[in-house]
């Protein structure tokens, strides 16, 4: 499966703000002055320093971001994340296997070097960007998303807790606005019969998916619904 270069743009976009919001969300449960005790100084410093150079480049462009994690190098990732108190108190439980993922993050900067300066990648780049962030962020997905919604939902399903299961990833997707939750959230719906709903939830999680497989899926039950809805008609 060959990305088109947008599509490669659009998932090394993805894989790092993942990355952020994860970092954003979990290093201050584990301190509260987590950007000067998480955050190993050279990296702390660099991104400092960018956003100051940004001040005087643009000064009458002011900063949005106030986030500083934004500011980060694709490299700064393998020190934080791989950093022994980080990695102990934080990363190991979403992604496992540290070397394992530390070499992923490593053979993606190229690419994303690469793809930051508009050069096209060689077949093995884009088979290494596909296999890797897809890993990457569904180990994300799996701490975030599903283990919270979409897996505690399908073991209600399982025992017959059908409203349960609806109101669970129905909380999911009011608070998450995300694809995956949407897609099972459709399959609820889709099972009782209430096709419109079902439909407008596809059709969102067809929107918001980023990987293509799971779009695919989301394709697959479009048609699907509107296939069963003309018989209806």
């Amino acid at each position: 499966m060959n990305l088109p270069p947008i599509e490669e743009y659009a998932l090394l976009y993805i894989l790092e703000n993942e990355l952020r919001k994860l970092m954003e969300n979990e290093l201050p449960k584990v301190s509260s002055k987590w950007w000067k005790e998480r955050i190993p100084e050279d990296v702390r410093k660099n991104a400092e320093k960018r956003i100051e150079e940004k001040k005087q480049l643009w000064p009458w462009h002011p900063t949005k971001s106030k986030n500083l994690l934004h500011f980060l190098d694709f490299t700064d990732y393998v020190k934080i994340i791989g950093r022994r108190d980080n990695w102990r108190d934080v990363f190991q439980r979403i992604f496992k296997d540290k070397d394992l993922l530390l070499g992923k993050l490593k053979e993606l900067k190229p690419i994303r070097d690469s793809i930051a300066h508009s050069r096209s990648l060689t077949q093995s780049e884009r088979d290494i960007l596909r296999i890797n962030a897809k890993s990457i962020l569904v180990s994300i997905w799996n701490y975030r998303i599903n283990s919270i919604y979409v897996e505690p939902a399908l073991e209600l399903l399982d025992k017959g807790d059908l409203e349960k299961a609806k109101k669970l990833l129905m909380n999911g997707f009011d608070e998450t606005k995300d694809g995956w939750v949407a897609f099972n959230l459709g399959k609820i719906y889709e099972r009782i019969g209430e096709l419109s709903e079902a439909l407008w939830l596809y059709e969102f999680s067809h929107r918001t998916m980023p990987l293509p497989e799971y779009r695919k899926m989301a394709e697959e039950a479009i048609l699907r619904i509107k296939r069963k809805m003309k018989k209806i008609v």
